[in-house]
């Protein structure tokens, strides 16, 4: 089977500069990039597509050199977000009246009352963490997360009134979220690009022909792996392509390139699938 992947990748290649391949993933015929015909035999073909198939059922088609197309523009969506933050300005205690800043997201700073959830919540204001940013202290947004949890623990209203028992509960859950999706560097790219309107990515898939071979052979290798240490030694291997992938996308993100940033949260995103079939396993 790796044989008949490593055939229908090279058959890959030349499609992509030729554009043999089709959106859905079928072979097409035309010219290659060269004066010469080359089209794969259709024994061949058929065998490499199955393999493909069977070791990466998510990878329909790709395209070596091509890059997503975006239609939303971060400009409107930085706009967006100051219209968001403006509008909390505008925001009064339910209890007392007091107005309250872009800070008093969970408690009135005069009566101490908690406040309904916002029902587009910015996951960065949650924590007071400033502008979005892919580069996160990971043990201060953990402190930040539990010392919202203690203020806004169910016990701590066990005699407030039903309302605002059920606003200290909506708030619960909002910081639950937030800090599920930022503590997670894939999770947070995402974020990060829906955020800025390139929410498409989510749906993109590998342009890397060296990670997509990695995809289709550790998917055979996890299958195939017959006790721990192997799983041990691909799970090693794993964490440091993941760990190199995250590093460029942090760089990616600090150089205000989205689109590469997009193309790199679609390696992790394979990458972390690996990930979860390994520790499956184990």
């Amino acid at each position: 089977m790796r044989r008949s992947a490593r055939a229908v990748l090279g058959f890959a290649r030349q499609a992509a500069c030729s554009g043999l391949v089709h959106a859905e993933g079928t072979v097409m015929t035309a010219t290659s990039c060269s004066s010469s015909a080359a089209l794969l035999p259709p024994a061949a073909a058929a065998s490499g597509r199955a393999a493909a198939a069977a070791a990466l059922p998510a990878v329909r088609c790709f395209a070596a050199t091509a890059r997503p197309q975006h239609n939303a523009e971060p400009a409107a969506a930085e706009q967006q977000q100051q219209q968001q933050q403006q509008r909390a300005y505008e925001r009064t205690c339910w209890q007392c009246g007091t107005p309250l800043s872009a800070h008093d997201q969970f408690f009135c700073p005069e009566c101490e009352s908690v406040q309904p959830a916002s029902g587009d919540p910015q996951y960065y204001q949650v924590f007071d963490l400033g502008e979005q940013r892919f580069d996160v202290d990971a043990p201060d947004l953990e402190q930040r997360y539990r010392a919202l949890q203690r203020r806004l623990h169910p016990d701590k209203f066990s005699t407030a009134s039903p309302l605002e028992q059920e606003y200290a509960h909506q708030q619960a859950a909002v910081v639950n979220q937030a800090y599920d999706v930022l503590k997670k560097p894939l999770r947070r790219a995402h974020y990060i690009l829906n955020q800025a309107g390139l929410g498409a990515c989510e749906g993109m898939t590998i342009t890397d022909p060296e990670l997509l071979m990695y995809v289709m052979e550790a998917r055979e290798d996890v299958e195939g792996a017959a006790d721990k240490a192997q799983l041990a030694r691909l799970l090693d291997q794993n964490t440091a392509l993941k760990d190199k992938c995250i590093q460029e996308l942090a760089t990616a993100f600090r150089a205000g390139d989205l689109l590469h940033a997009a193309e790199l949260t679609t390696q992790l995103r394979y990458i972390c699938r690996i990930r979860e079939a390994i520790v499956e396993k184990l």
